[in-house]
Order: C-alpha cells, then structure tokens, then sequence
C-alpha cells in the first residue's frame, strides 16, 4: 500500500521505512513459526525483533526522492534479505549461538538482541507521537502504538522465562501489534474505497455539467466537423437550423452544399492550405441555405490531429 501511494511521486517517506521493517521482520517471524521450539526457534524470533527495531529506527531519516529503480529495487532487496538470512541461519545451525540456557531462561546473546531491538521500536515510536502531534494524522498513532507493543514485547522477554506468564504476555503483545497492522491494512482499504465512491460522484457531476454545456453549444453554436475531402462528418443542430438542412441531409454531403456561388474560390484555397499547414484559419464566409436564400458566418476552422500527429480532420 505504501509503495502504491508513493510510487507517482518517487518518494521515500518515513512510511516507507516501516514497510522495509516490517518486511524483514515479518518474513524472518514466519521462519520462526516454522521450526520447531529449540537454539533455532528463539534465534529466528530475537533476530526479527533485533532487525526490526534497527530498521524502523530509520523512519527518523528524512525524506528523499529516489529514481524508478531504485524505489522499486528497496522493497525487493529487504523481501530477499530476510529469506536468505533465515534459510541461511537454519542450513548453518550449528553456527548460531545458544539461545536457551539450562534453566530454560533465555541466554545473554538472545537478551541482547531483544534488547536493542525493543529499544528501536521504542525509538520509532517516538518519531510517530512527534508527527501525530504535528499532522494529527490517524495513520501516525496507530503506528506509534504498533511499534509501543513491540517495544514493550521486546523488553519483557528479558525477564521471561519459557512457556511462563510473561512469556505468553509478550507473545500477546506482538500479536497485538500485528493486528493493528491489519487494522491499518482495514483503514487503509476503506479509505481508498471512500476516495473512489467520492471521485465516481464527482465525475458523474462533472458529466452532467458536460451534457449540458454540450447541449447548449449544439443548440446555440454552429459547428461542423469535416474529413480532408470536405465531406462533413457531424454538425450542431444550430447549424442546422441556420442552414435549413437536417443532420441526416448534411452528414456524408461535403461541405460546398452550403457554400453560396458568389463566395470567392479564393477564400477556401487560403483557407484550406491554413488547414493543410496545421494552422487555423479564421474569417468570414457567405454560405447558403437550403432555399437558396444567403447567410455570413464568422468562422474559426481549427485542424484535428491523431495520436501521432498526422492531421486527420
């Protein structure tokens, strides 16, 4: 969602930097589930919370622009990061430190890595209050309170001990955590959907403010629309009105069905290599009804190009 709502503008906000955490730590907590209760399994889990906590500490960076490539380049390098690091920790197991000692409290190392990392989320969290103080923007507290329980989770693993009350509490609270992810995702989606219910009505009244104005100008505004030949293609009913012909007698007809004999040849040859050169012509012309009787047109002839700027009409 983050580098969907940032992408148009290259940005990488303070938002953006909560994605790249919560990529790493969520991808290596998903390894954790998967192994079972053991050295490994508190490994994966005090290595999440440890490269969590460093990586949200970056939301305190300012804001930059970066190139297409890059910004989507960030997201791919810490979804691989996390995948390599843990695939890596479980094939060299015997690499990593012991996490459990024999009293089944966690070791020194395990502590440390918890440690810092509760202290990074505690870090990020301030950044949060600071900007929802400053912004009073929703998004900004419910990540203060996200990175607060991973703070709080981070710290009391300390001081459990396995399968204890504490234990389980801090286990609540990431839990917790992860659910005021889901909650963001939630608020998120349905803001989205409000924008778009809102920009649909907005657009449906810009459309019936278009029919009419369309309206008005075919009803009181003489305009035609022809093909290089001369053949016209459409024509406003003001049009029709003045000339006495229907639209069904005038579309597929060219044009010199409504011009008078007296105008000068003159006129259109300038008029048409205006047209020709991509240029506007403008002037007045002596056209003729349907019953022969005569009328003065001040006209604006305006070419039309395609898409690959060849004039087309």
């Amino acid at each position: 969602i983050f580098y969907i709502k940032y992408s148009k503008n290259l940005v990488i906000t303070h938002f953006n930097y909560s994605t790249i955490a919560l990529l790493a730590m969520g991808i290596i907590d998903i390894f954790h589930a998967s192994v079972m209760p053991g050295k490994m399994f508190v490994w994966l889990h005090s290595t999440a919370v440890f490269f969590g906590g460093i990586f949200f500490m970056s939301v305190w960076l300012k804001e930059i622009h970066v190139s297409k490539k890059v910004y989507s380049l960030i997201p791919i390098i810490f979804i691989i990061f996390p995948i390599l690091f843990s695939l890596l920790s479980i094939y060299f197991s015997h690499l990593v430190p012991d996490m459990l000692n024999a009293d089944k409290t966690f070791s020194t190392t395990a502590n440390v890595l918890n440690i810092i990392g509760g202290l990074g989320f505690f870090i990020a969290s301030l950044k949060f209050v600071l900007n929802y103080i400053k912004t009073q923007n929703t998004d900004e507290i419910l990540f203060a309170g996200h990175t607060m329980l991973f703070g709080i989770a981070g710290v009391l693993f300390v001081s459990s001990v396995v399968w204890d009350m504490q234990w389980w509490l801090w286990h609540v609270l990431r839990l917790s955590a992860y659910i005021i992810a889901f909650y963001f995702l939630y608020s998120e989606y349905r803001n989205e959907i409000k924008e778009v219910e809102q920009t649909n009505e907005d657009l449906e009244m810009a459309n019936e403010k278009i029919v009419e104005f369309l309206d008005i100008v075919d009803k009181y505004v003489i305009t035609s629309t022809t093909d290089l030949e001369g053949n016209i293609l459409s024509v406003s009913q003001a049009f029709c009105d003045i000339s006495g012909y229907s639209k069904d007698e005038l579309i597929g007809m060219n044009h010199d069905i409504v011009r008078h004999p007296d105008q000068s040849i003159k006129i259109y040859n300038v008029l048409w290599k205006t047209i020709n050169s991509g240029k506007v012509w403008n002037g007045e012309l002596l056209n003729k009804k349907k019953d022969g009787s005569r009328y003065w047109v001040k006209a604006i002839v305006t070419p039309q190009f395609d898409n690959a700027g060849k004039l087309h009409c």
